[in-house]
């Protein structure tokens, strides 16, 4: 959920609320632009970051590096934040409820009532760039010898679309791949089947997490699309595979790469940012190691106040260790990167510089016939050097096998390749031969000349088109409708005054014509009298997420933190000096629930976390964390004290 996703669901009233904690809203730009332009427009600028840094309290600093560097793309329960809150409650729920003021996590309601907190995607990332600046590369791994992959992605999904252009992928009833189509499948994926057990676990026993796999993927991308038989019968979409197919090896894996990223980036919610970062050295070598060593240190280390901020660092910790082991070794595989290991870890580095970059499909130039990609044998076999671009590969493989995939690629021709493109596609003899003289350097064999022709001579096809019988009630509607400009194209034939045969695809507007002209159309089956029913499917209602909504509350720190309404509200106004007892009480509402305090002692003034009692010489004393160091100081020390409550966060 990115912010302008969040800032639509907000009301005016907190997004003024917002944008007067920050000071972003005066008298002139109220007038001129809506709270929630100007909102979007000021939280993710670069210099209103910096500004709002300096602002942040320390309490918002440790719970801000919680959510940037430790929950990534994922959200905080309100039951999770209560355990991880339970040995610091104010440090965690004052710093919550700080950056909610100022526009930085947000809170969900998910429908069956639970509460969540989110900070928005695209605010995360330019906040993690702002904490981290400047990054650099590690050299250590230059000009050693890198792992290459031994097939790439692209060609292997060219192996599997082209084996099922005139074969239906046949699937379990449950859409599952069945025994047979593993067995076709088998001799194109050579990876190793344990590298997709991170996303089928399930399937690890029977060895089908491959299968499963590359099945989805597929259809993601709308390569495999529903056959007759729904979802047990998948057929290759050929324009969204000759889409995909267009330019040289590394423009084709640069369009696989989205897809294979975001069915990874489920897998974790750190995966995202772990992946920005990699991306953000595109043409460096980057250490596995040293990505989660820097991200650790970014979350800060408070002692034993903030467990939850302990296990959040261990956290990170295993999900870059878990995306050194499973991860990097899956795109190195599939040829998105190289890999080197060193005695300081693993390194990566993207083969193509514009990996990351998802480009456009439609509107790409197609094969204009360019000569000299391969040659054509009079063994009917079709050679294509390794320069030969995807779409003149995929061409070709829609009239003949793919018969070998070394560094030349064989496509074999057939009578029944030949015969089968043009009943299927309704091409002409004429389309085959212009692509083969397009791919060898001069004349093609005069025996292949010929016997494709001949092939395409022997094969004669029936031809049928879907059409519907249209029956007017009278010649007035029926000459309206042969008189209608944007109907009348439509008309395949007039049987006889009052009907007519129409394409099937003009039925919408057939229906519109008719409908303005009142005249009600409706469906007879089998010659019958009775109408058939039509059932239309209600639209579905979508609520943002599908499952939770932003809500626009702002509580009181008060009412987030009810012992804060014990607390007499002298402690945390004045800054005086008490009496033993009294200074007693308020070092153990300190302790329990983790409050700042700024004190006088040995002269200076300093603003510590109080940890424990203690004893110090037989008397009593507190042990103090101040400035990442833990310091004993005896009660009898300790001069002014004032806790340190923001005041306007307790009431409003």
């Amino acid at each position: 959920m990115n912010l302008k996703d969040v800032i639509e669901q907000i009301n005016g009233r907190i997004a003024r609320s917002i944008l007067d904690e920050n000071g972003f809203l005066n008298g002139d730009t109220r007038q001129e632009e809506g709270e929630d332009k100007i909102l979007l427009q000021y939280l993710l600028n670069e210099k209103m970051v910096a500004q709002q840094a300096k602002k942040l309290t320390d309490s918002e600093k440790i719970v801000l590096a919680f959510f940037i560097f430790g929950v990534g793309h994922d959200m905080v329960t309100y039951r999770q934040l209560e355990m991880w809150s339970r040995t610091a409650p104010y440090c965690i729920i004052s710093g919550l409820t700080g950056l909610r003021r100022k526009g930085l996590v947000y809170t969900l309601r998910r429908l069956w009532g639970e509460l969540a907190y989110i900070m928005p995607y695209d605010l995360q990332k330019i906040w993690r760039v702002y904490l981290l600046g400047d990054n650099h590369s590690d050299t250590s791994a230059e000009g050693l010898e890198a792992t290459n992959p031994s097939v790439l992605l692209c060609d292997v999904l060219f192996s599997l679309l082209q084996a099922h252009r005139t074969q239906p992928v046949s699937l379990t009833k449950r859409g599952l791949p069945g025994v047979r189509l593993r067995r076709e499948w088998c001799d194109f994926l050579t990876y190793e089947e344990e590298a997709f057990h991170m996303f089928y676990p399930a399937g690890q026993e029977d060895g089908t997490a491959i299968y499963v796999f590359f099945l989805e993927l597929l259809k993601e991308m709308q390569l495999l699309i529903p056959g007759e038989r729904g979802q047990e019968e998948l057929i290759v979409n050929e324009k969204a595979s000759a889409q995909l197919f267009v330019g040289d090896a590394s423009t084709v894996q640069a369009r696989l790469y989205p897809t294979v990223k975001r069915m990874i980036e489920t897998q974790h919610p750190l995966y995202p940012i772990i992946f920005e970062w990699l991306e953000s050295h595109l043409e460096q070598w980057v250490c596995m190691e040293a990505v989660c060593k820097q991200w650790t240190q970014r979350i800060p280390h408070v002692g034993r106040l903030l467990d939850a901020v302990d296990e959040k660092r261990e956290a990170v910790l295993a999900a870059g260790r878990k995306f050194t082991e499973e991860v990097v070794p899956l795109l190195a595989m599939f040829g998105f990167v190289s890999l080197v290991e060193t005695s300081r870890g693993v390194h990566m580095k993207y083969l193509q510089s514009d990996i990351p970059r998802s480009i456009p499909l439609e509107g790409e130039a197609e094969y204009t016939g360019n000569t000299g990609y391969g040659y054509v044998q009079p063994t009917f076999e079709v050679l294509l050097l390794p320069h030969a671009p995807y779409e003149v590969r995929w061409g070709t493989g829609a009239f003949s096998h793919l018969a070998e995939r070394q560094e030349v690629w064989i496509f074999q021709l057939t009578r029944r390749s030949v015969q089968s493109f043009i009943g299927n596609h309704g091409a002409a003899v004429e389309d085959i031969l212009l692509t083969l003289s397009g791919i060898h350097s001069g004349d093609v064999p005069e025996n292949v000349y010929q016997q494709i022709r001949d092939w395409a001579r022997l094969h004669q096809t029936a031809s049928w088109e879907p059409v519907v019988w249209i029956t007017c009630p009278n010649l007035e509607t029926a000459n309206q409708i042969e008189m209608d400009p944007v109907l009348s194209p439509a008309i395949r034939r007039k049987i006889s005054g009052q009907e007519f045969l129409v394409d099937s695809a003009a039925m919408p507007l057939l229906t519109e014509a008719m409908e303005k002209w009142g005249v009600p159309l409706r469906e007879n089956y089998s010659g019958g009298d009775q109408a058939k029913p039509v059932q239309r499917t209600p639209g579905k209602k979508e609520i943002a997420g599908t499952d939770y909504k932003v809500e626009s509350v702002f509580p009181n720190l008060a009412d987030a933190l009810p012992e804060l309404k014990s607390i007499p509200s002298i402690w945390y106004k004045n800054w005086q000096k008490y009496h033993g007892s009294t200074l007693r009480s308020l070092l153990e509402a300190a302790i329990a629930i983790a409050i700042p305090v700024s004190m006088e002692y040995a002269g200076e003034k300093l603003t510590v976390t109080v940890e424990e009692h203690t004893q110090h010489n037989g008397l009593p004393a507190i042990i103090a964390a101040h400035e990442s160091r833990r310091i004993t100081i005896p009660f009898a020390d300790i001069g002014r004290i004032q806790l340190l409550l923001p005041k306007d966060l307790l009431f409003e």
